[in-house]
């Protein structure tokens, strides 16, 4: 269900094939056909939630009435910057940071946070509390002694899954400055788009196209980036210049 297709019927007879398999290897129950109907009907009501909520998203995101819903702001951007007379390389700058430069460095930080956490929980002196499911259940278990709250106690044995999902996430909060880790990654990426710029010698026409296909290994632009264009008679110096500073 976490694909981003959409429904297909085939899932459903798929569910119905592990529940027939999961019946007939184990003997030992003897289900009765009785049983096996209502085990499959009640299998079956609880995914078809799921599955709705799967075709909901799937047409959501492949809409193109919806999706040019949200692409109107950047056309009508476009459009009027190209039938404008005068010179607005700040605002285009400007422009171009806001809608497509500054959503992609958001999910870039985001998408390299996750990993420098695990880098620097993993070069911590105490990382050996994750190296094993026994030692990890074992340094729980010892913080429940020294802490000797009955709460924690408590959801410990009725929610275990839980009460440890809430324990990493303290610990990692403990153990990591997300602020700096996040300014150093932000700063690297925005160094290299930097040196994109300061490097750059393309013609108008070609600028942007370069631009997103060297920076794609470091960040991801939106495919609607076509949307955006430059007038042939752009300064492009000037615009750099712009996007620079709106970095």
């Amino acid at each position: 269900l976490s694909s981003e297709s959409d429904y297909d019927e085939t899932y459903g007879l798929e569910l119905l094939n592990i529940i027939n398999l999961v019946c007939d290897e184990d003997k030992d129950l003897q289900i009765s056909a009785d049983i096996e109907l209502e085990l499959k009907l009640f299998i079956l009501g609880n995914a078809l939630g799921d599955f709705q909520q799967m075709h909901k998203e799937f047409v959501k995101k492949n809409d193109p009435l919806i999706g040019l819903g949200e692409m109107k702001p950047k056309y009508w951007k476009s459009f009027q910057y190209r039938f404008q007379e005068k010179n607005e390389s700040w605002e285009r700058a400007k422009y171009f940071c806001e809608l497509w430069l500054k959503p992609a460095l958001i999910k870039q930080v985001n998408r390299k946070l996750g990993n420098e956490i695990v880098d620097h929980i993993l070069q911590d002196c105490q990382s050996n509390q994750f190296s094993t499911r026994m030692y990890f259940q074992f340094t729980v278990m010892k913080y429940l002694l020294e802490k000797t709250h009955f709460s924690d106690y408590l959801e410990y044995i009725s929610d275990y899954e839980t009460f440890v999902k809430k324990w990493i996430n303290n610990y990692i909060i403990e153990k990591c400055d997300f602020h700096h880790m996040q300014s150093v990654i932000l700063s690297n990426i925005t160094k290299k788009i930097k040196d994109i710029l300061n490097e750059n010698s393309q013609e108008t026409s070609d600028f942007l196209v370069q631009f997103k296909e060297r920076l794609k290994r470091d960040l991801i632009l939106s495919d609607d980036m076509d949307v955006f264009h430059l007038k042939e008679d752009t300064n492009i110096k000037e615009f750099v210049e712009n996007l620079e500073k709106s970095l």
